[in-house]
């Protein structure tokens, strides 16, 4: 394949399904030694983009990778996410009832005057 004086550009179609999924379709050129570089798309590479893209997504649900080297060069992949659902707050609930306070014990802190002893005078 030559590519001389051709673009060699990568494709990436992200479009939303009618389910609410999210489809992102890959294209990606023939390597040429002289005109395009080795290249290899996986999921990893597809989620950093979508965030990139501030494309808000939930798991993959279908992966591709794709390899323009030779002998088999798989150009084209498509990926599947899931719609993205946020996450629910939940909030802890007040107690209706008061926890019951238990008796307060005190101490007695004062010391005891020893008697004098009349006798030592």
């Amino acid at each position: 394949m030559n590519n001389r004086g051709k673009k060699s550009n990568i494709n990436i179609d992200v479009k939303t399904v009618d389910s609410g999924n999210i489809e992102v379709l890959v294209e990606i050129p023939h390597a040429d030694p002289r005109h395009t570089p080795e290249m290899v798309f996986s999921t990893s590479d597809i989620i950093r983009y979508l965030k990139v893209q501030n494309t808000l997504h939930g798991e993959c649900i279908k992966e591709s990778m794709l390899d323009n080297t030779a002998p088999a060069p798989v150009l084209e992949g498509v990926w599947i996410f899931k719609k993205h659902v946020k996450p629910k707050v939940t909030r802890a609930k007040k107690s209706s009832t008061v926890p019951s306070k238990g008796k307060a014990t005190t101490t007695s802190t004062t010391k005891k005057a020893k008697p004098k002893n009349l006798e030592e005078v």
